[in-house]
Protein backbone atom coordinates (compact mmCIF):
# COMPACT_ATOMS: atom_id res chain seq x y z
CA UNK A 1 0.00 0.00 0.00
CA UNK A 2 2.70 2.49 0.81
CA UNK A 3 4.71 1.54 -1.99
CA UNK A 4 1.52 1.95 -4.51
CA UNK A 5 1.40 5.78 -2.69
CA UNK A 6 4.60 6.47 -3.05
CA UNK A 7 4.36 4.86 -6.62
CA UNK A 8 1.02 7.31 -7.14
CA UNK A 9 2.74 10.30 -5.66
CA UNK A 10 5.72 10.01 -7.77
CA UNK A 11 3.75 10.33 -10.81
CA UNK A 12 2.17 13.17 -9.96
CA UNK A 13 5.09 14.55 -9.37
CA UNK A 14 6.43 13.43 -12.70
CA UNK A 15 3.46 14.59 -14.24
CA UNK A 16 3.41 18.21 -12.47
CA UNK A 17 6.95 18.62 -13.68
CA UNK A 18 6.85 18.28 -17.13
CA UNK A 19 3.34 20.08 -17.13
CA UNK A 20 5.14 23.30 -15.20
CA UNK A 21 7.97 22.88 -17.92
CA UNK A 22 5.03 22.68 -20.58
CA UNK A 23 3.43 25.90 -19.77
CA UNK A 24 7.15 28.01 -18.86
CA UNK A 25 8.67 27.11 -22.49
CA UNK A 26 5.02 28.00 -24.14
CA UNK A 27 5.60 31.18 -21.75
CA UNK A 28 8.97 31.75 -23.33
CA UNK A 29 7.47 30.92 -26.77
CA UNK A 30 5.15 33.66 -26.68
CA UNK A 31 7.67 36.16 -25.58
CA UNK A 32 9.72 34.93 -28.24
CA UNK A 33 7.00 35.45 -30.51
CA UNK A 34 6.70 38.71 -29.01
CA UNK A 35 10.03 39.86 -29.27
CA UNK A 36 9.86 38.98 -32.88
CA UNK A 37 6.69 41.17 -33.65
CA UNK A 38 9.08 44.34 -32.35
CA UNK A 39 9.65 46.80 -34.95
CA UNK A 40 13.60 45.57 -37.27
CA UNK A 41 14.92 49.02 -36.75
CA UNK A 42 15.01 49.09 -32.85
CA UNK A 43 18.71 48.93 -31.53
CA UNK A 44 18.19 46.05 -29.07
CA UNK A 45 15.84 43.95 -27.22
CA UNK A 46 16.07 40.30 -25.10
CA UNK A 47 14.30 38.32 -23.05
CA UNK A 48 15.60 38.87 -19.06
CA UNK A 49 14.30 37.57 -15.95
CA UNK A 50 11.79 39.64 -14.53
CA UNK A 51 13.51 39.29 -11.28
CA UNK A 52 16.59 41.47 -12.74
CA UNK A 53 14.22 44.73 -12.44
CA UNK A 54 13.79 45.22 -8.67
CA UNK A 55 10.98 47.63 -8.68
CA UNK A 56 8.65 44.58 -10.27
CA UNK A 57 6.35 42.19 -8.18
CA UNK A 58 8.73 39.97 -6.10
CA UNK A 59 5.80 37.50 -6.57
CA UNK A 60 6.49 37.26 -10.35
CA UNK A 61 9.95 36.42 -9.80
CA UNK A 62 10.38 33.43 -12.39
CA UNK A 63 8.67 35.17 -15.27
CA UNK A 64 10.48 36.66 -18.71
CA UNK A 65 9.64 39.73 -20.15
CA UNK A 66 10.75 41.32 -23.54
CA UNK A 67 13.08 44.37 -22.65
CA UNK A 68 14.77 46.64 -25.35
CA UNK A 69 18.45 48.26 -24.56
CA UNK A 70 18.21 51.64 -24.75
CA UNK A 71 15.56 53.41 -23.60
CA UNK A 72 15.10 57.40 -23.63
CA UNK A 73 13.39 60.16 -21.90
CA UNK A 74 12.88 63.58 -23.81
CA UNK A 75 11.56 67.19 -22.37
CA UNK A 76 11.60 70.42 -23.17
CA UNK A 77 12.35 72.89 -20.11
CA UNK A 78 8.86 75.22 -21.51
CA UNK A 79 6.78 71.62 -21.51
CA UNK A 80 5.57 69.96 -18.57
CA UNK A 81 5.85 66.58 -19.99
CA UNK A 82 8.51 64.07 -21.13
CA UNK A 83 8.00 61.37 -23.95
CA UNK A 84 9.54 57.70 -23.08
CA UNK A 85 10.85 56.42 -26.46
CA UNK A 86 12.74 53.35 -27.38
CA UNK A 87 15.89 54.10 -28.75
CA UNK A 88 15.91 52.74 -32.80
CA UNK A 89 19.21 51.84 -34.48
CA UNK A 90 20.06 54.73 -36.76
CA UNK A 91 22.29 52.40 -39.10
CA UNK A 92 18.69 50.45 -39.93
CA UNK A 93 16.87 54.07 -40.35
CA UNK A 94 19.12 55.37 -42.96
CA UNK A 95 19.39 52.37 -44.64
CA UNK A 96 15.35 51.97 -44.53
CA UNK A 97 15.10 55.53 -46.31
CA UNK A 98 17.29 54.53 -48.60
CA UNK A 99 15.62 51.35 -49.68
CA UNK A 100 12.08 53.07 -49.50
CA UNK A 101 13.27 56.16 -51.46
CA UNK A 102 14.56 53.50 -54.04
CA UNK A 103 12.07 51.42 -54.35
CA UNK A 104 9.46 54.73 -54.72
CA UNK A 105 11.33 55.92 -57.49
CA UNK A 106 11.40 52.90 -59.63
CA UNK A 107 7.33 52.93 -58.77
CA UNK A 108 7.22 56.42 -60.16
CA UNK A 109 9.08 55.99 -63.61
CA UNK A 110 7.14 52.39 -63.73
CA UNK A 111 4.06 54.33 -63.28
CA UNK A 112 4.19 57.47 -65.38
CA UNK A 113 6.50 56.36 -67.78
CA UNK A 114 8.41 59.60 -68.32
CA UNK A 115 10.59 58.95 -71.17
CA UNK A 116 9.40 59.27 -74.63
CA UNK A 117 11.16 58.73 -77.43
CA UNK A 118 12.73 61.12 -80.36
CA UNK A 119 13.04 61.28 -83.68
CA UNK A 120 16.59 59.41 -83.44
CA UNK A 121 17.65 56.92 -80.72
CA UNK A 122 17.57 59.61 -78.47
CA UNK A 123 14.96 59.99 -75.51
CA UNK A 124 13.54 62.71 -74.21
CA UNK A 125 11.03 63.95 -71.34
CA UNK A 126 7.26 65.86 -72.19
CA UNK A 127 6.57 68.76 -69.78
CA UNK A 128 4.31 67.26 -68.65
CA UNK A 129 6.11 64.37 -67.47
CA UNK A 130 8.47 66.81 -65.68
CA UNK A 131 7.30 66.67 -62.79
CA UNK A 132 7.32 63.05 -62.19
CA UNK A 133 10.55 62.83 -63.31
CA UNK A 134 12.03 65.25 -60.55
CA UNK A 135 10.12 63.12 -57.92
CA UNK A 136 11.89 59.85 -59.12
CA UNK A 137 15.72 61.80 -58.97
CA UNK A 138 14.66 63.09 -55.69
CA UNK A 139 14.06 59.79 -54.37
CA UNK A 140 17.38 58.02 -55.77
CA UNK A 141 18.93 61.05 -53.96
CA UNK A 142 17.79 60.08 -50.90
CA UNK A 143 18.62 57.10 -51.71
CA UNK A 144 22.71 57.39 -52.50
CA UNK A 145 23.14 59.53 -49.72
CA UNK A 146 21.25 57.85 -46.55
CA UNK A 147 22.79 54.08 -48.10
CA UNK A 148 26.15 56.56 -47.67
CA UNK A 149 25.32 57.59 -44.81
CA UNK A 150 24.41 54.21 -42.93
CA UNK A 151 28.09 52.85 -43.71
CA UNK A 152 29.84 55.89 -42.38
CA UNK A 153 26.99 55.77 -39.05
CA UNK A 154 27.37 51.64 -38.85
CA UNK A 155 31.74 52.44 -38.71
CA UNK A 156 31.47 55.05 -36.21
CA UNK A 157 29.31 52.94 -34.10
CA UNK A 158 31.78 50.00 -34.75
CA UNK A 159 34.89 51.69 -32.97
CA UNK A 160 34.78 51.01 -29.15
CA UNK A 161 35.33 53.89 -27.29
CA UNK A 162 38.78 53.07 -25.86
CA UNK A 163 40.19 52.50 -29.48
CA UNK A 164 43.31 53.80 -30.44
CA UNK A 165 44.80 54.62 -33.86
CA UNK A 166 47.95 55.29 -35.24
CA UNK A 167 48.90 57.21 -37.99
CA UNK A 168 52.11 57.63 -39.28
CA UNK A 169 52.77 61.54 -39.93
CA UNK A 170 53.21 63.18 -42.99
CA UNK A 171 57.28 63.17 -42.37
CA UNK A 172 57.35 59.62 -42.04
CA UNK A 173 58.66 60.26 -38.88
CA UNK A 174 56.95 59.60 -35.68
CA UNK A 175 53.02 58.87 -35.07
CA UNK A 176 49.77 60.50 -34.03
CA UNK A 177 47.50 59.30 -31.57
CA UNK A 178 43.74 59.31 -32.71
CA UNK A 179 41.04 58.72 -30.29
CA UNK A 180 37.42 57.29 -31.26
CA UNK A 181 36.09 61.28 -31.47
CA UNK A 182 39.44 61.97 -33.79
CA UNK A 183 38.89 58.82 -35.66
CA UNK A 184 35.20 59.63 -36.36
CA UNK A 185 35.74 63.38 -37.13
CA UNK A 186 39.23 63.06 -38.94
CA UNK A 187 39.84 59.85 -40.58
CA UNK A 188 38.32 59.75 -43.94
CA UNK A 189 35.44 56.67 -44.16
CA UNK A 190 38.18 54.67 -46.96
CA UNK A 191 40.40 54.57 -43.97
CA UNK A 192 37.76 53.53 -41.56
CA UNK A 193 36.69 50.91 -44.13
CA UNK A 194 39.82 49.43 -45.61
CA UNK A 195 42.20 49.55 -42.24
CA UNK A 196 40.45 50.52 -39.09
CA UNK A 197 37.45 48.36 -39.25
CA UNK A 198 38.91 45.23 -40.65
CA UNK A 199 41.43 45.88 -37.42
CA UNK A 200 38.02 45.66 -35.10
CA UNK A 201 36.53 43.30 -36.58
CA UNK A 202 39.55 40.90 -37.26
CA UNK A 203 39.11 40.30 -41.01
CA UNK A 204 40.62 41.08 -44.37
CA UNK A 205 40.23 44.18 -46.08
CA UNK A 206 37.99 43.82 -49.25
CA UNK A 207 39.88 46.44 -51.31
CA UNK A 208 40.74 44.13 -54.07
CA UNK A 209 37.21 42.34 -54.06
CA UNK A 210 34.01 43.89 -55.89
CA UNK A 211 32.22 44.92 -53.37
CA UNK A 212 35.09 47.75 -52.83
CA UNK A 213 33.97 48.89 -56.96
CA UNK A 214 30.62 48.93 -55.74
CA UNK A 215 31.09 51.11 -52.28
CA UNK A 216 33.49 53.56 -54.72
CA UNK A 217 30.83 53.73 -56.57
CA UNK A 218 28.24 54.98 -54.34
CA UNK A 219 30.17 57.03 -51.96
CA UNK A 220 31.16 58.66 -55.61
CA UNK A 221 27.45 59.33 -56.33
CA UNK A 222 26.74 60.31 -52.56
CA UNK A 223 29.90 62.89 -52.99
CA UNK A 224 29.13 64.40 -56.00
CA UNK A 225 25.47 64.74 -54.40
CA UNK A 226 26.65 67.35 -51.57
CA UNK A 227 29.25 68.70 -53.01
CA UNK A 228 27.48 69.25 -56.64
CA UNK A 229 29.80 71.14 -59.17
CA UNK A 230 29.17 73.94 -62.22
CA UNK A 231 29.19 70.87 -64.66
CA UNK A 232 26.15 69.47 -63.10
CA UNK A 233 24.07 72.35 -64.45
CA UNK A 234 25.81 73.63 -67.53
CA UNK A 235 25.10 71.69 -70.78
CA UNK A 236 28.19 72.03 -71.81
CA UNK A 237 30.26 69.18 -72.83
CA UNK A 238 27.38 66.78 -72.33
CA UNK A 239 27.12 64.24 -73.07
CA UNK A 240 30.56 63.57 -73.51
CA UNK A 241 31.28 65.13 -69.93
CA UNK A 242 29.83 63.08 -67.08
CA UNK A 243 28.35 64.27 -64.43
CA UNK A 244 26.02 63.01 -61.30
CA UNK A 245 22.90 62.84 -63.60
CA UNK A 246 24.61 60.24 -65.55
CA UNK A 247 24.46 57.96 -62.29
CA UNK A 248 20.89 59.35 -61.20
CA UNK A 249 19.31 59.09 -64.55
CA UNK A 250 20.97 55.91 -65.80
CA UNK A 251 20.75 53.64 -62.86
CA UNK A 252 17.77 51.98 -63.31
CA UNK A 253 19.68 48.80 -63.94
CA UNK A 254 21.64 49.34 -60.60
CA UNK A 255 21.00 47.43 -57.66
CA UNK A 256 19.36 49.75 -55.12
CA UNK A 257 21.82 51.46 -52.92
CA UNK A 258 20.77 50.28 -49.22
CA UNK A 259 21.50 46.52 -50.76
CA UNK A 260 24.93 47.70 -51.30
CA UNK A 261 25.00 49.16 -47.98
CA UNK A 262 23.78 46.47 -46.23
CA UNK A 263 26.36 44.03 -48.60
CA UNK A 264 29.38 45.89 -47.18
CA UNK A 265 28.16 46.43 -43.78
CA UNK A 266 27.03 42.25 -43.90
CA UNK A 267 30.90 41.49 -44.23
CA UNK A 268 32.65 43.14 -41.24
CA UNK A 269 29.27 40.82 -39.19
CA UNK A 270 30.56 37.93 -40.80
CA UNK A 271 32.75 36.12 -38.13
CA UNK A 272 31.34 38.30 -35.37
CA UNK A 273 29.40 36.53 -32.45
CA UNK A 274 26.79 40.00 -31.82
CA UNK A 275 25.57 40.39 -34.69
CA UNK A 276 22.93 43.57 -34.05
CA UNK A 277 19.17 42.26 -33.80
CA UNK A 278 18.45 44.60 -36.47
CA UNK A 279 20.76 42.99 -38.98
CA UNK A 280 19.14 39.68 -38.82
CA UNK A 281 15.37 41.20 -38.72
CA UNK A 282 15.96 43.46 -41.68
CA UNK A 283 13.72 42.67 -44.34
CA UNK A 284 15.69 43.41 -47.62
Amino acid sequence: MLNHLNLQKAKMKYQNSWKKFWQEKNKLVNKKNELDKLDWRIYQAEIVPKNLFPEEDKSAQGEEIVTVAGFSYIGSKFEKFVIGFTIPSITAMMLNISHQSWLEAENILERHKPFKRGTNTALYIPEEKFKDFFNSMEKRMQSYIFACSAIEHFANMSIPADYEYLKTNKAGEGFKVYKKVDIERYISLDKKLSIILPLIYKIESFVSEPLWQEYLQLKNVRDSLIHFKSKDFQPDGWPKVKSVWNDLVFAVKRNNPAIISKKIIGYYLTNSKNIPRWFTKCHF
